[in-house]
């Protein structure tokens, strides 16, 4: 039998029909980073990508692990969202 409580099953039916029904990049605000020398993901697509789901766009100067080569950008972009966001 499952250990599970009635609610708790209920909290995931409806989690999953709620994950189901609006994805999350349609209605939550996002940020992408994109390394423009990234050789993994062409900047292109990553830009694609970005527009696709509405995202505020910032640029560095980095490879495809900007959070490794640029964690400075990382931080400022995560600072931004949240000054966005507040």
């Amino acid at each position: 039998g499952s250990r599970r409580s009635p609610t708790t099953r209920s909290r995931i039916r409806t989690s999953r029909r709620c994950w189901r029904s609006v994805p999350a990049w349609k209605s939550i605000p996002s940020w992408a980073l994109i390394g423009t020398v990234d050789r993994v993901i062409t900047p292109a697509q990553q830009v694609s990508m970005a527009n696709h789901a509405g995202a505020h766009i910032d640029r560095v100067k980095a490879s495809h692990l900007a959070p490794v080569s640029r964690p400075d950008a990382v931080v400022d972009l995560i600072v931004d969202a949240d000054r966005a966001t507040s």
